[in-house]
């Protein structure tokens, strides 16, 4: 089974769900809020992911009042990943993960990755 890492008033969220239960996609749904994603699981995001900016929320509020467009270049990736495990509002929703692989976002390739591996 996958986890879902979102939140439930988000459309990008719940596109994602909407698309998963469609598919019979066997998920859990955390809200990233009240349950963080582990360490391991954004270390595997930030693998999947060109750069790291493309993990952070960067239109959200978090993000815009720590001023992290102007640092995130200069943290190693350990900072980045203890940044991001400090506040979930941070992570771009939603995380994906079945603990060997997570994804951030909900472009359309991203979300048929996980369709086609764990759809029904």
């Amino acid at each position: 089974m996958i986890s879902l890492y979102g939140l439930k008033q988000c459309s990008t969220s719940r596109r994602v769900e909407k698309a998963f239960n469609e598919a019979g996609v066997d998920y859990q749904f955390y809200d990233i809020r009240e349950q963080v994603p582990s360490k391991e699981d954004i270390k595997r995001a930030l693998e999947s992911s060109d750069r790291p900016k493309q993990v952070f929320n960067t239109s959200g509020s978090a993000y815009r009042e720590k001023n992290l467009k102007d640092k995130i270049d200069d943290l190693s990736q350990e900072e980045i990943v203890d940044l991001l495990a400090s506040d979930g509002m941070l992570i771009k929703r939603p995380l994906v993960t079945d603990k060997e692989v997570a994804t951030t976002g909900a472009k359309e390739d991203t979300v048929a990755y996980w369709i086609e591996k764990e759809g029904k």
